[in-house]
């Protein structure tokens, strides 16, 4: 996995992006291994903000663990991977902060309705009560969940789902900047 971008440079990681907006995840030779098994060989990546992008390939090719890297569950020696400019290896917390996590596994409660559970996600985010209610529906008109928020959660189909489980996760950010199988997105620090 080592997908090449020509294009301008970040000034903040000196990291390439597709459209030259600054990167808002960079992996730079990013290589992760499981005793002797190597499960990522050099990544280099770079996703500006507001894109959208992909991790495609075979089971076993090391899409999930290049995300846990990303998203700090992993730990990556310094200078490999940055969010926003943040080092993933130093600055932990920061980076969590910033990003939210849909794992490969579902994750909406099917006895709930679509706005219930991106309200419990906006709860569980210490989202402010006032802005609850504002940030749930734009996290629902996001994903194009409106019109199905007040139903239960069974009643959706499996793209429906997904979509949902990405409102729960950007109730944080109503922005996601990157996805894959196992999907993350990053905001930009207020």
């Amino acid at each position: 996995m080592t997908p090449s971008i020509d294009a301008a440079t970040d000034s903040d990681t000196g990291t390439a992006t597709a459209t030259g907006r600054a990167a808002a995840v960079s992996c730079t030779r990013l290589a992760y291994s499981f005793g002797e098994t190597t499960a990522v060989d050099g990544l280099d990546l770079s996703v500006g903000e507001g894109e959208v992008f992909g991790l495609l390939g075979p089971n076993g090719a090391g899409k999930t663990t290049a995300i846990r890297c990303i998203t700090t569950l992993l730990p990556v020696p310094a200078g490999m991977v940055h969010v926003f400019g943040h080092d993933t290896a130093k600055e932990q917390m920061s980076v969590r902060r910033m990003l939210g996590y849909v794992p490969q596994q579902l994750s909406a409660d099917s006895g709930l309705t679509g706005r219930e559970n991106v309200a419990l996600f906006a709860r569980v985010f210490d989202v402010p009560r006032k802005e609850r209610a504002a940030r749930v529906a734009q996290a629902l008109r996001a994903v194009d969940l409106t019109d199905a928020a007040d139903r239960l959660a069974n009643t959706y189909s499996g793209g429906m789902v997904r979509r949902l489980e990405l409102a729960q996760a950007s109730t944080r950010s109503p922005a996601p900047a990157c996805g894959s199988t196992s999907t993350p997105y990053a905001r930009r620090p207020a």
